[in-house]
């Protein structure tokens, strides 16, 4: 079941979304992460009719999602430059994630000017056919993505714990949409995963990001995605995220804890 499929499985009773999730899109006993965000994006401008630019969400992953999960949106506050909403994941009543989400416009008279990271490479698919790419069979969510890895491979005893990839969708409908982009967003494994030697079953405890512009754009669907972990130990793991266009632009930043069985 691929990206269009899934959304246009969303069946909607007054205000509650609800929605089947294949196991396409499954990472080990729960739904991928980023497909989580991306419906509950989805849910709330459906419910609110939110016509502000996404600015931030804070995502917290309470437990496993799926395979079939109902969503609800609380509006926490609604002022003159931003918005803020709660919406909740459950499955058969009980509370599998729970998302603040937070949409405010671009402000052009402000006097703020200072730039977000550069990205890492200055070449991607599209310019450099040197770049190969390739659509992993494991995890079962990597189906529906195509990867070309720059830096660094998964459980391949790397010297630091910092991986980015190209990645982009298979599906042409989720190329160009915020739902798409979300959605993908969450899709590099953890930076500490390629230190160690083996696999290692992992999963995101919270995920916090930032959108640095109203409209992400790129070509033909790439971003080129990093996750560099910060630290690690105790069976956990807190590490920085970002994503850049194909013109070098850094549209999206954020920060996550990861939970790694190692």
């Amino acid at each position: 079941m691929n990206f269009s499929d899934i959304f246009s499985s969303i069946e909607r009773t007054g205000d509650t979304l609800s929605v089947p999730i294949h196991k396409d899109w499954s990472q080990g006993r729960s739904a991928f992460g980023g497909l989580v965000a991306g419906l509950g994006y989805h849910a709330t401008r459906e419910i609110t009719g939110e016509k502000r630019a996404l600015r931030s969400a804070m995502i917290n992953f309470v437990g496993p999602t799926g395979p079939k999960v109902d969503i609800d949106v609380t509006k926490l506050r609604s002022g003159r430059t931003s918005s803020s909403y709660r919406t909740e994941l459950t499955n058969q009543g009980d509370t599998a994630t729970e998302i603040v989400f937070t949409f405010a416009d671009y402000r052009e008279d402000s006097v703020l000017d200072f730039p977000p990271p550069k990205s890492p490479v200055s070449t991607n698919p599209l310019n450099d056919k040197s770049i190969e790419s390739f659509h992993p069979p494991f995890p079962a969510f990597y189906s529906q993505f195509e990867v070309a890895p720059i830096h660094n491979m998964p459980f391949a005893q790397a010297k630091d714990p910092d991986i980015y990839w190209w990645v982009r969708h298979n599906d042409n409908d989720a190329k160009t949409s915020m739902t798409g982009l979300l959605t993908l967003a969450d899709a590099m494994i953890p930076g500490y995963g390629t230190v160690l030697k083996e696999w290692s079953p992992m999963s995101s405890v919270n995920w916090m990001i930032n959108l640095l512009t109203d409209t992400p754009k790129t070509e033909e669907g790439w971003w080129l995605m990093r996750t560099t972990a910060d630290s690690a130990g105790g069976g956990f793991s807190s590490q920085n995220m970002a994503i850049w266009n194909t013109s070098g632009e850094c549209i999206l930043l954020g920060r996550q804890v990861v939970s790694i069985f190692a």
